[in-house]
């Protein structure tokens, strides 16, 4: 196989569980109520936060953008505003992007602990009267 038919392998195998982990997350939060579960999930999320500020960008999606020449975020961001990123000055840095979703992630989970938190207080407080 030459080498650049390899690349493209890997880069898909990289992509799809770049998906799949995306993916998994946002079921994972839809389907559960799980305090525990939502709470790793925020450790997760947090954890993949930090990977961005030190990398200043998404691990996963500079080695995609190596292998493939585009990343998740770039199709992402092409689906939500009908085209693909560019490094141009006048759109949003692809970095940027990848942080406003990790951080809407990020407060949906904390959001959704919360309200299972006052859910909790809540009918412990009723059961009590």
């Amino acid at each position: 196989m030459p080498v650049s038919n390899v690349r493209i392998i890997i880069g898909l195998f990289v992509s799809a569980g770049h998906w799949i982990l995306f993916a998994g997350y946002s079921i994972i939060f839809i389907l559960s109520n799980d305090i525990s579960i939502l709470v790793v999930i925020t450790i997760h999320i947090f954890g993949i936060l930090i990977l961005n500020v030190l990398f200043q960008d998404c691990p996963i999606s500079l080695l995609e953008d190596k292998l493939l020449g585009k990343s998740m975020i770039d199709t992402y961001s092409g689906m939500i505003t009908g085209e693909c990123i560019t490094r141009n000055p006048v759109n949003i840095h692809r970095s940027q992007t990848t942080m406003q979703v990790i951080l809407i992630a990020l407060l949906l989970v904390s959001v959704k602990v919360t309200l299972l938190l006052i859910k909790h207080v809540f009918h412990e407080f009723l059961e009590s009267k």
